[in-house]
């Protein structure tokens, strides 16, 4: 890395980096670094719950969201104040369509976490995703800009997505490349 130029940097930001505007760097030498996981103060869940919390996020992942919601209430009933458990039964409920009780698990997951750490960051992530999805872009502005100064590089592409600006010059960068490419 270190024998590339700017320019060659900045092609390669573009690449790997679609999204980004052109000249907005994200690609460096030091985004080999996650961030997210530098500032992580995660729950440390006794194997037991642990065991728990895996069968649970498996059955989410089958498609089983009723046995998962079993498994994830038998966690917490055993660790009531645990983040990660919140933040992944949140996700399970998104899947089940159960939004309102998600963002239930998301707000306290949050009010727990002061959203801080890699749990808090996922959180804030989840939580704007479901505040885009129901039309609420400056609320999930919000959340995925403290997520991406909390080191989440999904919340920074999300920024980069609900930026006006940044969309329209992928959209005009994607049409100068194909014309380019056909000429």
């Amino acid at each position: 890395m270190h024998q590339l130029s700017e320019h060659d940097k900045a092609v390669l930001n573009s690449i790997f980096n679609p999204l980004t505007p052109l000249g907005e760097a994200v690609f460096s030498e030091e985004t080999n670094i996650d961030e997210e996981t530098q500032n992580s103060e995660e729950d440390v869940l006794i194997p037991e719950i642990a065991a728990i919390h895996r069968q649970a996020i498996s059955e989410t992942e089958k498609g089983n969201h009723d046995e998962a919601r079993r498994l994830f209430a038998e966690a917490l009933k055993k660790s009531p104040n645990s983040v990660t458990l919140l933040n992944d039964r949140a996700q399970c409920l998104r899947l089940a369509g159960l939004d309102e009780d998600a963002m239930k698990d998301l707000n306290l997951a949050l009010k727990l976490s002061n959203g801080r750490g890699k749990a808090g960051n996922r959180a804030l992530c989840q939580r704007g995703i479901l505040l885009r999805k129901n039309g609420k872009l400056d609320e999930a502005r919000r959340d995925f800009s403290e997520a991406a100064k909390g080191g989440s590089k999904f919340a920074k592409t999300q920024l980069v997505e609900l930026n006006p600006y940044a969309a329209m010059c992928n959209q005009m960068l994607r049409e100068m490349t194909v014309k380019l490419s056909n000429p």
